[in-house]
């Protein structure tokens, strides 16, 4: 599948020195400006339209870590698995990869095997069909809004659900220790739930 031009380009900005500086300060204006503009969680899936049977995908860059945790998280815990669907993806994968063992055995910790995961590239098919697109970091919206504009409403950042969040990013754990991935994995099964919570919410509005 053919790399995009905005792919290629972050990938080259990516690897330039003052990256991890940008990334910072990106995500102290994204959290100030969610911190100004907060919005209770549910009101805000409805004004996305999430459907109760809806389809959500959460996405990061590799698809190896955080996105297929938390979608196979929810999965195990959703009372309403068989009518609502999580799936992941990633925005600068190759299809087929498998998830590293070291991640493997700390989402086992969680009641979650990844061994059967297999990386998938995010496509413009995906998001059409998706009701939500949910991300890790600021810079995912950023990528998402060069490849995906049209859609640029579905797309929700994880940590948004938080009531007072103090960044937006869900650390990568790819390259951490056993205890920064433990922790980023515990991130991800707190602000899970509380998206699992809000969507529950807006089941029981659209019932009334």
């Amino acid at each position: 599948m053919q790399i995009t031009r905005s792919v290629r380009f972050l990938n080259a900005v990516a690897d330039r020195r003052g990256w991890a500086k940008f990334s910072l300060l990106l995500d102290k204006f994204y959290t100030r400006y969610f911190q100004v503009n907060k919005q209770p969680v549910a009101a805000l899936l409805k004004k996305k339209e999430v459907k109760q049977s809806g389809l959500i995908y959460f996405i990061c860059k590799g698809n190896v870590c955080r996105s297929p945790f938390v979608a196979e998280y929810l999965k195990s815990i959703d009372s309403r698995r068989n009518a609502r669907r999580f799936l992941s993806a990633g925005l600068r994968t190759k299809n087929g990869r498998s998830s590293p063992e070291m991640i493997l055995n700390s989402a086992l910790e969680f009641g979650v095997d990844l061994s059967l995961h297999r990386t998938s590239r995010l496509t413009a098919a995906m998001v059409e069909k998706a009701d939500l697109i949910v991300g890790m970091e600021p810079v995912q919206h950023i990528e998402f809004l060069l490849r995906f504009f049209k859609w640029r409403k579905k797309f929700l950042l994880l940590r948004a659900v938080e009531a007072a969040p103090n960044s937006l990013v869900i650390p990568d754990p790819l390259f951490k220790d056993e205890e920064g991935v433990r922790e980023s994995f515990e991130l991800l099964v707190k602000d899970g739930r509380l998206l699992l919570d809000a969507l529950k919410q807006t089941v029981n509005q659209e019932k009334q």
